[in-house]
């Protein structure tokens, strides 16, 4: 897997031991600042570094095999929620 692979995998496994860490605790503010700052600079690399080489170097139908996939991978995700914050 390339290093750009391996960034992106890594910095999932930090946004979501954040999240399972703030589903724990009673005091969020210092987890929320640094989920703040992991996801910023996440949506950065990816945006600035992962896709454009995927772009370069993945063919179409390999890109269509790889959204397929994550879209059954996560088939039984709920997007459609409310916060509690908002409530």
């Amino acid at each position: 897997m390339s290093s750009l692979g391996e960034r992106m995998i890594e910095e999932h496994r930090a946004i979501k031991e954040l999240v399972e860490q703030l589903n724990d605790t009673g005091e969020p503010i210092g987890l929320l600042d640094e989920l703040s700052r992991l996801l910023k600079a996440h949506i950065r690399f990816e945006e600035r570094e992962l896709f454009p080489a995927l772009e370069a170097e993945a063919s179409r139908d390999s890109m269509r095999e790889v959204g397929k996939a994550l879209k059954e991978a996560h088939a039984d995700v709920d997007l459609d929620w409310t916060p509690a914050f908002w409530e």
